[in-house]
């Protein structure tokens, strides 16, 4: 029970939301199950579930200024203006809609449960009212409420996965009852085959996409990186190269360069030793809990490069356009001048300025300032 209740606030640790479920799950066994013990456990479960997560939150407020992660805040306030919302209008539907296609079959069993077994539904299983409404609030929180960007393979949605695969498997057990017409006590031994055949459909539709993806990576991907990763390498002959210009030549300059960026993964894994500013908030608090401020960026962080933010946060570039130091102390270029996705510029009196523009001009001459 005390190693439950932990597990159950600690995954506030790993994503906030996991509490979702966490919390709702042992709140209807608390309140709904019919034996008194596990009622009584249910109740020390969400106690010790809540007392870690103020302590969590209260660590966490300690080491780095702030109770919940970065990311919470950037998903889920909207902090890059209504550009980007336009940008991504129908996104998160979209993505619903890739993963209900993906795994239809659960929610059928689902339901099939719930109408072979409406009466233990209605009067019983606490436990897993509580999954299905806590199902229920993740995908609709994530729907309405979250920003999803770069959510492809319906990668938000996946948390609810173990708990549709559960709830499933509950179904599949009552189609095997109704075929087999006995209760589940007395299940005759030639239905075990009708629950294999069934749990094979199953599998099948589960591991079907795995499988898809799987496919898709080793098409796209040298073999060779599979047994021996370099990200370097990686730079020079796939997608990195395309969005960040010249990343490779820039992780071998001293570690006392800044840049500043919005697409930070690969930039931070190339560049572990440097300082870099998190323009999209999700790993530099500045930016996370309040709408960007180009003041902040440069009066505070002075970044010596800053590959601009992604085109698809338009306030946030025309915040850095418009500002006076960017104007005076930075010499810009544009993406379709380099053959990238993201502008970058160099700040003049960086002790570093000779060496960026050594790699800059290996690019197209220098354009001037521009707005938009």
């Amino acid at each position: 029970m005390l190693a439950t209740g932990l597990v159950a606030g600690l995954a506030f640790f790993c994503r906030p939301e996991l509490l979702i479920f966490t919390f709702i799950i042992p709140a209807f066994v608390a309140i709904g199950d019919p034996a008194p013990r596990a009622r009584r456990n249910a109740w020390h479960i969400l106690a010790i579930a809540a007392c870690t997560v103020a302590s969590e939150m209260l660590i966490a407020r300690w080491l780095v200024n702030s109770p919940l992660p970065l990311p919470f805040y950037a998903k889920g306030l909207k902090l890059y203006g209504d550009a980007i919302y336009l940008q991504y209008a129908g996104k998160n539907w979209n993505e619903l809609k890739n993963f209900l296609s993906a795994y239809w079959y659960l929610f059928v069993l689902i339901a099939a449960d719930l109408v072979l077994n409406f009466k233990p539904w209605r009067t019983g299983r606490a436990a897993e009212k509580g999954m299905l409404l806590a199902v229920v609030v993740f995908i609709t929180y994530f729907t309405f409420l979250v920003l999803q960007i770069m959510g492809g393979a319906a990668r938000f949605y996946l948390p609810v996965l173990p708990i549709i695969l559960w709830l499933g498997s509950q179904g599949l057990v009552a189609l095997v009852q109704r075929v087999s017409r006995v209760p589940s006590a007395r299940i005759r031994p030639g239905s075990w085959a009708i629950a294999t055949f069934f749990a094979l459909i199953a599998l099948a539709f589960l591991f079907r996409r795995a499988y898809w993806e799987v496919q898709w990576l080793g098409a796209r991907v040298p073999q060779p990186m599979f047994a021996n990763f370099d990200a370097h390498r990686l730079v020079e002959i796939a997608w990195p190269r395309q969005l960040w210009y010249r990343l490779d030549e820039v992780a071998d300059l001293p570690d006392d360069l800044v840049i500043a960026a919005t697409e930070v993964g690969y930039l931070g894994a190339l560049n572990p030793g440097k300082p870099i500013v998190d323009l999209a908030g999700l790993n530099t608090a500045d930016f996370a809990r309040a709408p960007f401020a180009a003041n902040v960026l440069f009066e505070k962080y002075n970044p010596d490069l800053i590959y601009l933010p992604h085109p698809h946060y338009v306030e946030m570039n025309q915040a850095i356009f418009d500002a006076p130091q960017f104007r005076q102390n930075y010499v810009y270029q544009h993406r379709d001048e380099l053959g990238v996705w993201l502008d970058v510029a160099i700040r003049r009196d960086s002790k570093h300025f000779d060496a960026l523009r050594r790699i800059l001009d290996k690019g197209k001459i220098a354009s001037p300032v521009r707005t938009q």
